[in-house]
């Protein structure tokens, strides 16, 4: 087994146990609701999963750093540093929304190898390891859609905390939306994944996403095959401003020629 595939099988050791329980206390209805410092939930759930997964990776790897949403940390590119979201869509799960899942994610010299996220509402597991492909549950993550026409497609279009993510998520609707046949929002970055397992993904928009965010899902949609870009339609970096975007290869050149169209109307404004 090569590292990139030994450090995936203990990131999905960690959100399989972030799964579970998320999963027993959504059941039993322990929330423990507080709100942060920027205005979002965070619940005992989240705290409990965090702990946990430090804990986890302090055993097996003792000379790895972590950068987790709950308990902060440093991204050194030098350091092999483990990125978590111990509850993805915290708000989904504070409301009884089976919206929900635990992330994890290895940057080894500024690259993200390995990847993993649980949903356990539908008892999935997907993963990926760099240069070794995507899985869901064991089995090859579907393709990517050969849909070419943006109209005919489903936006799932989605935005960070900050009311300029807001803002740009909102403006964007309303200038580009009629372009697509329909839009979804779902407050959770484990929509794009039933998406795509279901072979309906075809563009996600996410504008002002932090890091432990979509770190995982970088690296899982990459070896699945999808194109990773920023809202400019560059290639997607660590540092691209928070947006992410997530693209068949049929659509990528129309997606591209939208952003070029934003970025000229943004700069005559």
């Amino acid at each position: 087994m090569t590292n990139n595939q030994a450090y995936r099988t203990f990131a999905e050791s960690l959100v399989q146990m972030g799964g579970e329980v998320a999963l027993k206390n959504y059941r039993a209805k322990r929330f423990g609701t507080e709100w942060k410092a920027d205005h979002t939930y965070v619940t005992q759930t989240d705290t409990e999963i965090e702990r946990t997964m430090r804990e986890m990776i302090r055993g097996k790897f003792p000379d790895h750093a972590v950068f987790g949403e709950e308990y902060g940390g440093d991204l050194d590119e030098e350091t092999p540093t483990w990125i978590l979201d111990p509850l993805d869509g915290t708000t989904n799960f504070a409301h009884r929304l089976p919206l929900f899942c635990s992330m994890a994610a290895l940057q080894i010299g500024g690259k993200i190898v390995a990847s993993a996220v649980s949903y356990p509402i539908e008892d999935q597991l997907i993963s990926a390891a760099e240069n070794g492909g995507a899985t869901v549950n064991g089995a090859p993550f579907p393709s990517a859609s050969t849909q070419q026409q943006l109209d005919s497609v489903t936006l799932l279009l989605d935005s960070g905390k900050s009311e300029q993510a807001r803002a740009d998520s909102f403006r964007f609707l309303a200038d580009h939306g009629p372009q697509f046949r329909s839009f979804r929002k779902f407050g959770c970055m484990i929509a794009p994944l039933i998406f795509a397992i279901q072979g309906k993904l075809d563009v996600v928009i996410i504008f002002g996403v932090d890091l432990y965010d979509v770190a995982g899902l970088s690296l899982i949609f990459s070896e699945a095959g999808y194109v990773i870009m920023d809202a400019a339609g560059n290639p997607w970096q660590k540092s691209s401003n928070g947006d992410f975007v997530i693209s068949s290869q049929a659509l990528q050149p129309k997606l591209k020629s939208l952003f070029q169209t934003k970025a000229n109307k943004d700069s005559d404004e």
